[in-house]
């Protein structure tokens, strides 16, 4: 696995910085795999295909080596960058970010969150673009326009409404003759007269050995064999 820095703590002057650009950083896992999660978020809404993209941008690398030559010294280096990266033996960058934006036809605009700095790394003027940011030298989360984020919401909130108010006119408008008689059987029946005598008895017997002294026996011996004897 490749190894990863740690994401820096104090990420307040960053997202501060990206508010006033207008953008929202969400937050992305913090493994090898986030830069796919986050190409995965923008291109799928949700991250659990991270490792479709990572497949799809390493074939894609593979079969068109001269769109990137000019990124390695030879066709030998390219082949093992991406064999490496296939099994999560690279920590990802500009070869990663050039092929996500052919393989995907979108340019990759990043904002770098240390130095607040704005960067277009494919510049392949695409008319979409995936965008990221940078945390630190290797960790990409996902950036969105904080007006998507702000139309997500209200969105949530009519779906929210919406299912409200089927489900007050399903109770207004319920109709009772549709349902279906059903026989109930008790499954706890309580018990009778018999059963009862039966259990106090059981409680009986229990108390009795819970209060029972061995020494009683020795006397009621000694006292058997006295009369006896006489």
């Amino acid at each position: 696995m490749a190894k990863h820095t740690r994401k820096g703590k104090n990420l307040g002057p960053v997202d501060a910085w990206l508010d006033t650009l207008g953008y929202y950083r969400k937050n992305v896992a913090y493994d090898e795999t986030c830069l796919f999660r986050a190409i995965s978020e923008q291109l799928f809404s949700c991250q659990i295909h991270h490792e479709r993209c990572r497949k799809e941008i390493v074939t894609y690398g593979r079969n068109n080596y001269h769109e990137f030559k000019q990124l390695v010294s030879c066709e030998e280096e390219w082949i093992d960058h991406l064999n490496k990266l296939e099994i999560h033996m690279v920590i990802c960058g500009n070869i990663e970010l050039e092929i996500t934006s052919r393989k995907y036809k979108k340019d990759i605009i990043v904002f770098d969150g240390v130095n607040r700095l704005v960067n277009n790394m494919a510049n392949n003027n695409y008319e979409e673009a995936l965008l990221l940011c940078l945390m630190g030298e290797d960790h990409y989360d996902v950036v969105y326009r904080k007006e998507c984020i702000q139309t997500a919401g209200f969105c949530q909130y009519l779906a929210a409404e919406k299912t409200e108010r089927a489900l007050i006119e399903g109770i207004e408008h319920f109709d009772a003759k549709k349902l279906k008689h059903t026989e109930t059987h008790e499954k706890n029946p309580l018990p009778n007269k018999e059963v009862i005598e039966q259990e106090k008895g059981q409680q009986k017997l229990i108390s009795g050995i819970g209060k029972f002294r061995p020494g009683e026996i020795e006397t009621y011996r000694n006292v058997r064999k006295e009369s006896t004897t006489k």
